[in-house]
């Protein structure tokens, strides 16, 4: 049935990589929520109100919320899908992560004035005015269709890359277990006398809530600025380092302006004795292909090493080694040497960036330099440690 409706609504279908096409997904599935979640809310009103269920009205009511929710995700990826302008040059992709915020901050506000409510059937309970197998059996079916829509969003959230809708397919699978709540609390109060149709509303209450904030949280990480996915830092560094005369990579930068669109920078060791229009062409050569590939928009820029230089090589080893003592998350890169100018104590100036970890604290750094500028002396006191400390864009 998915596959029917996706190939009868949405054009060019299988290029889903393509801005318009990911748009005509992000529409058709928005589209599909609204009308099953109007449906379900109509449902489960009718239900809990003519059974007197607060928790069965709370769960018709966050089926409301999810209606709205996908209105402003089709919102946002109608907007998102924007090109630049001249006052966003960069587009305006991330209107699709703001309107994964909204709909976070909604669902915690529905969540809690559904905790109140529930709070209040607690401490004024009141009996069921009506059970009927009949309306069972409906929330049951709501049950099945929230399992679809959940399956459906999270397959097209993959297709495209969309955290909205993985948002969306989890609140879909939460409200599976939110009626299925409501139902189990329905039947032990028929069966059993027992009361618990407000306990069942606060815990589904508790749980919007809970869903919600997690929604809303990793929209606004995401608009905060993320560190890149292992997945991608990888595959840029395998292209960057397959290239001819490329001895290392470092200082890989990515920044996220939407689904659409990520932009960047890396710095590529080459040697120093590479002619100017070699490195261009070496350094176009990545940019081209991690564009092709991973549709990136990276800049990069060619730092010259000393390759063979023995001098280096021993030095850098010491260093390394002395690092690794302290944490083996710790990388250097960037060796060079330099005649030392304005110094009377020292020969050459040994200049290089090591990347430490965020949390590393001041006193550990001051103690990392001691350390190696003492090494370093050990081995010859005509070099004078220049250190660069600095973190790392990406998991180290």
């Amino acid at each position: 049935m998915t596959s029917f409706l996706i190939k009868r609504f949405i054009r060019n279908y299988e290029n889903y990589k393509d801005r318009n096409v990911r748009e005509r997904y992000g529409i058709f599935v928005s589209i599909i929520g609204i009308v099953c979640n109007a449906l379900f809310f109509a449902v489960k009103l009718f239900a809990g109100f003519i059974m007197g269920s607060v928790s069965i009205m709370a769960d018709a009511f966050n089926n409301l919320s999810d209606s709205g929710s996908s209105i402003v995700t089709l919102v946002g990826f109608k907007l998102g899908n924007k090109p630049p302008d001249r006052e966003h040059p960069f587009g305006h992709g991330r209107i699709e992560y703001l309107a994964g915020l909204f709909v976070g901050i909604v669902i915690i506000l529905v969540g809690y004035e559904f905790l109140r409510n529930s709070v209040e059937k607690i401490m004024n309970p009141q009996p069921m005015q009506e059970f009927s197998i009949v309306l069972i059996a409906l929330l049951l079916f709501t049950m099945l269709g929230k399992l679809w829509l959940a399956w459906i969003n999270k397959n097209i959230g993959k297709r495209i890359n969309s955290k909205a809708l993985f948002a969306t397919s989890q609140d879909a699978m939460n409200d599976v277990l939110f009626t299925g709540v409501t139902v189990v609390s329905v039947l032990v109060t028929k069966y059993t006398g027992f009361l618990i149709d407000g306990y069942a509303g606060a815990l589904v209450a508790l749980v919007l809530i809970k869903s919600g904030w997690e929604v809303a949280k990793d929209t606004l990480s995401t608009l905060i600025g993320e560190r890149a996915s292992a997945e991608t830092v990888s595959e840029i560094k395998a292209i960057a380092e397959k290239k001819g005369n490329i001895v290392g990579i470092h200082d890989l930068i990515l920044h996220n302006y939407g689904p659409n669109l990520v932009m960047g920078t890396i710095h590529a060791e080459a040697p120093a004795n590479l002619s100017f229009e070699k490195s261009h062409e070496i350094a176009d050569s990545i940019e081209q292909e991690v564009l092709k590939k991973l549709g990136v928009y990276i800049v990069v820029h060619i730092d010259p090493v000393s390759v063979g230089d023995l001098r280096i090589k021993t030095l850098s080893e010491i260093v390394d080694k002395t690092i690794k003592n302290i944490d083996v998350r710790m990388s250097t890169h960037d060796f060079r040497l330099v005649e030392s100018v304005g110094c009377t104590n020292f020969v050459f100036d040994f200049i290089f960036d090591i990347e430490v970890p965020h949390e590393t604290n001041e006193e550990t750094k001051r103690n990392l330099v001691k350390e190696i500028k003492t090494a370093v002396a050990d081995f010859d006191k005509a070099y004078n440690c220049v250190i660069n400390l600095e973190c790392s864009y990406i998991e180290n």
